[in-house]
């Protein structure tokens, strides 16, 4: 099983002999663009999950960090969190 994570906030999963269509497929929440962050040059468009995902074999978790826009008055900012999912099923683990 191969697992990727992208800049779009998503997870997926796939086999790895095949990788014809994903076993699962997770969207976080929405990615902030590049531009809410200060001090951003080097990545573009949007910053979704910029790390590489976690396995904790034994407990069959994935461990991803992603940034999430909240836009709420009166102010719009980034905030980073963790999500934990099934490795199997891609659910929410927490």
């Amino acid at each position: 099983m191969v697992f990727i994570a992208t800049m779009n906030g998503s997870v997926y999963a796939m086999d790895a002999p095949s990788a014809t269509s994903p076993l699962w497929q997770v969207s976080l929440e929405t990615a902030p663009p590049s531009t809410a962050l200060p001090n951003v040059s080097d990545v573009n468009p949007q910053i979704g999950i910029l790390s590489t995902p976690v396995i904790d074999v034994s407990a069959q978790v994935l461990y991803v960090v992603a940034e999430a826009f909240e836009s709420s008055a009166p102010v719009s900012r980034c905030t980073r969190y963790r999500c934990s999912m099934a490795k199997r099923r891609g659910t929410d683990r927490w």
